[in-house]
């Protein structure tokens, strides 16, 4: 997609509508840009609309949902994820609704993206990385597995299909405060069309009902392959 204009930006406001019982609250965006070059009587610094954020928030204050267009993303964050049956229709149909004022033939889709933050604590007590991951899983390394409670690693590999290609990220680490370990476990799996789309060739709400169900899927398949068994069944993944 091509970053978002003022046209686009007049048409989005529409979504305060459209949207409002799933994200009740809407407000602009911001960027600044910096003129370096300003002649005396310029301002060197505009302000201007860049974009929209349109949030959903729990009784806490926290967000629950989120919804940001801005640049040539429109990116649909679910902050507290319960099952994959009950955040689809909503992420889709959120999405959905920005697809229809802003991408046309000639403002078309590239890519399609699922992300998925899994994190987990543990006492430092006698911790054993082998409670929370699967040590023969392909994705850890032997510098990780010795590190045990601090360690990084990022990595990513490449699905090549006839139309598109899936490009898998996999950002995870283990780091330590005081006596709690703290686990994050960042994979994002990006559809990327060889030939970008839009609503009229290809982009259909079908088609990104089963683009959202692979993404899923292969998020599952990593996360199936790097946890311990005893993580799995806590999570849901797998019967005890």
């Amino acid at each position: 997609m091509r970053p978002v204009n003022p046209s686009d930006l007049d048409k989005l406001q529409g979504l305060k509508v459209t949207l409002a019982a799933d994200l009740p609250s809407f407000s602009v965006t911001n960027s600044v840009i910096v003129n370096l070059a300003s002649t005396p009587g310029s301002q060197a610094n505009v302000n201007q609309v860049s974009g929209i954020l349109m949030q959903e928030f729990q009784a806490n204050g926290r967000p629950m949902w989120s919804l940001q267009v801005e640049g040539n993303a429109a990116i649909v964050n679910c902050h507290k994820y319960d099952r994959w049956h009950e955040v689809k229709p909503k992420a889709q149909r959120i999405l959905q609704a920005v697809l229809e004022i802003v991408c046309n033939e000639d403002n078309r889709v590239s890519t399609v993206a699922v992300e998925v933050v899994d994190k987990f604590t543990a006492s430092d007590n006698g911790y054993q990385m082998a409670s929370t991951f699967n040590l023969d899983a392909p994705y850890l390394t032997k510098r990780a597995i010795d590190a045990q409670a601090v360690w990084h690693i990022h990595q990513g590999w490449i699905e090549p299909a006839d139309d598109h290609r899936v490009l898998n990220i996999l950002n995870m680490g283990s780091g330590q405060v005081d006596d709690t370990i703290n686990i994050s476990i960042h994979n994002a799996v990006q559809w990327q069309f060889l030939t970008p789309v839009s609503p009229r060739s290809g982009l259909d709400p079908d088609t990104i009902n089963n683009i959202f169900d692979h993404l899923h899927a292969r998020n599952k398949s990593v996360i199936s392959e790097l946890l311990a068994k005893e993580q799995l069944i806590a999570i849901g993944m797998i019967e005890s």
